[in-house]
């Protein structure tokens, strides 16, 4: 049931993902992570199904959901606008 949920809100397919933008994979604390924005551009996707599934998934099980997605406020020094992604961890990705 919650993989349907979230294959109808995040949808991935081989023909969508764009392997000339690989997410940049980040060390924080022994842990890997890579930043919401930068899977969105790989997969094609809009960051907004992502932001949806992320939540969904800490809304199942929010102990872990803490551990594998770490969210964080980032402002556009450029604009001001205030953007709020997600780190999320492999074990993250894959259940996305």
């Amino acid at each position: 049931m919650l993989n349907d949920k979230l294959s109808s809100i995040f949808p991935i397919t081989p023909a969508t993902a764009d392997i000339t933008k690989h997410p940049q994979v980040i060390i924080k604390m022994n842990k890997e992570y890579a930043n919401s924005r930068d899977i969105v551009a790989f997969f094609g996707k809009e960051h907004d199904n992502v932001l949806e599934a992320a939540d969904i998934l800490i809304a199942e099980d929010r102990e872990w959901g803490v551990v594998g997605f770490n969210q964080r406020n980032i402002v556009n020094k450029q604009n001001g606008m205030s953007y709020i992604p997600y780190d999320i961890t492999k074990d993250g990705f894959i259940l996305m």
